[in-house]
């Protein structure tokens, strides 16, 4: 079975992952921050009015690059499900409509900025935790939060999920390339 993969000692990893609330126009938006250990550092959840699903993962790459400047954190990998989405951040393809484009350009502009934030894909299943607490928006249909942190009985489900996650997980050394730059990740436990 595979798992979440841990970052490098040192480094923090984002999993991000939005779902579109059925019949409507807005998205569940979760942003998930693990250590090298895999403890949940922090969490967030939102809800935002968006076009699509692709659109909504777009939002989700800009909120969690906004986050990472708001809480001054360092050494961050940001991961989401939507290879489209996230090869485009990387410049390796383009997206349209042009307003995800111009979305895009802004994420772009953040990763320079930040100067040393990896955004890549990974495949859902690598993000069941982030995957969870977005369709947990979509299922409540809470249209009213705009943006919180996650409570404390979502935080001991998140927990729980994180610990099989981790624990259970297949979390081998792994390599991947984004663009020219190649990343490995590893366990620490092994």
């Amino acid at each position: 079975m595979n798992r979440w993969s841990p970052p490098l000692r040192g480094r923090l990893k984002i999993n991000i992952d939005a779902s579109v609330f059925p019949g409507n126009h807005f998205a569940g938006i979760s942003l998930i921050i693990r250590d090298f250990t895999g403890q949940l550092v922090e969490a967030c959840k939102l809800v935002e009015r968006v076009r699509d699903v692709t659109q909504a993962e777009v939002v989700a790459a800009l909120k969690a690059l906004q986050w990472i400047i708001q809480l001054q954190i360092q050494n961050v990998i940001v991961e989401g499900d939507n290879k489209k989405v996230m090869d485009s951040i990387n410049g390796m393809c383009n997206i349209s409509p042009w307003e995800d484009g111009n979305l895009i350009k802004e994420c772009q502009h953040l990763v320079s900025y930040l100067g040393n934030a990896v955004v890549c894909f990974r495949n859902r299943k690598y993000n069941q935790v982030a995957d969870l607490l977005a369709r947990k928006m979509c299922s409540q249909n809470r249209t009213d939060l705009l943006k919180s942190l996650v409570t404390s009985d979502e935080a001991s489900v998140v927990k729980e999920i994180i610990d099989e996650d981790f624990i259970a997980g297949d979390n081998k050394d792994e390599d991947f390339t984004v663009g020219d730059h190649h990343y490995r990740f590893y366990n620490p436990t092994q």
